[in-house]
This record gives structure tokens, C-alpha cells and sequence, in this order.
């Protein structure tokens, strides 16, 4: 029997200690090839970087832009998020009772979001507990646009070095939801090639 690699006990580990839920195929392909082509026609605005920092970063922490879709869309995406939620209560073992709007994101060669945390002690920040990305598309073939780069990795304290970090990265697939403690640093790798497509939101108790 094979033994499990580093990295799939790292994310298992992650897991188990109720940092992080995968729940795959919350959408078939279909459907996110579905949500992709309705919402690529939408009014767009650069992704919004976060402006709680006492100095500003000097280099951009986030290239990105966000898709403004219709209320019909926003809520089918909200319906499918609301129907794990008793899921995602029991393995956080916390009420979350109120979701923030969903931001649909599409990354470009060249975008990328640097290591931060959903959680801070700044106003709506602060409320966060739980955050969810759920995956549009991915590197594989299938009738989804595909892309390079673009991991999302986490950052947690290494288990055999004191003091350092080691990152945890997350392949993208096409209907796969991520929900993880909002504290959690994380960054989305820089895209390489293709388009990346996800919806983001968090939870609140």
C-alpha cells in the first residue's frame, strides 16, 4: 500500500484540524461552464484590494477583476452555497448565519493575489469566520476553459522546521468548494496562461 505523500497528509492534517473542508463537485462542469458563459457578458471593475493597512503595500497585492452579475445568477450561485451550509456548520462546529455578497473573479494572464488572511480586526473584516471559493474551471480538458498557474496555496506553521511556513498548494478543478478559517494566509499563484474563473464569498455567525 502506498503511503500518502506530503502533501495530501499536509491537507489532510489541515482537515482534521477543522482549517479547511473540500467538497467536490458542489457544481457538475456543466454547470460551471454555464455560470462562466452568463456571467463573461457582465459589467466589470478591478478587484478591490483591501485598504485596512495602516501603510499601504508598495507593490499591488491583487490583479484581478470582478464581474457584476445579474441578480438571477448571484442568487443560483447563493442557493448552492446555502445548501452545504448545514456541512459546513458541523465541521466547523460554529452557527454561520449570514453570507457576504459573492464576488465572481476572473484572473488573466499576469493577475494574481498576494499571501493574505479573509480576517483581520478591521470593520467587516473582523466578522468573517469562514471563507468559500468555489472553482469554475481548472487545468484539465473538458468543456470549461482551462488555465496555468493560478494555485491557490495556504500558509501554515511547517511541522519539522520551527518558525517557518509552509505552503500548502490546492489544484483547481471545475465545481470544487473550499471552505477554510478565514485566518488563514493564503495567495493565488500568478497565471501563466489561459483565463481562471471562481466565486468567492464568507461566512459570518
Amino acid at each position: 500500500m502506498t503511503a500518502p505523500s506530503p502533501l495530501a497528509q499536509a491537507i489532510d492534517g489541515m482537515v482534521q484540524r477543522r482549517q479547511l473542508l473540500i467538497i467536490p463537485n458542489l457544481l457538475s462542469r456543466e454547470a460551471c461552464h454555464d455560470v462562466i458563459m452568463r456571467a463573461l457578458p457582465s459589467p466589470v471593475t478591478p478587484a478591490e484590494e483591501d485598504t485596512f493597512y495602516a501603510a499601504p503595500p508598495t507593490s499591488p497585492q491583487r490583479q484581478a477583476t470582478r464581474m457584476d452579475v445579474d441578480d438571477t445568477l448571484r442568487h443560483e450561485v447563493i442557493a448552492h452555497f446555502a445548501a452545504c451550509r448545514p456541512q459546513l456548520e458541523a465541521h466547523f462546529a460554529m452557527p454561520l448565519t449570514r453570507n457576504e455578497r459573492p464576488h465572481f473573479l476572473h484572473y488573466l494572464p499576469g493577475d494574481f493575489f498576494r499571501p493574505h488572511a479573509d480576517w483581520v480586526q478591521a470593520p467587516i473584516y473582523e466578522e468573517r469566520r469562514v471563507s468559500l471559493i468555489l472553482f469554475l474551471n481548472d487545468h484539465q480538458p473538458g468543456p470549461s476553459p482551462a488555465f496555468e498557474g493560478g494555485r491557490l496555496s495556504f500558509f501554515v506553521p511547517h511541522p519539522h522546521e520551527p518558525g517557518k511556513m509552509q505552503g500548502i498548494p490546492i489544484r483547481p478543478q471545475a465545481g470544487l468548494l473550499l471552505a477554510f478559517c478565514s485566518d488563514l494566509v493564503h495567495e493565488v499563484g500568478q497565471i501563466t496562461a489561459g483565463e481562471r474563473f471562481s466565486v468567492v464569498t464568507w461566512l459570518a455567525t
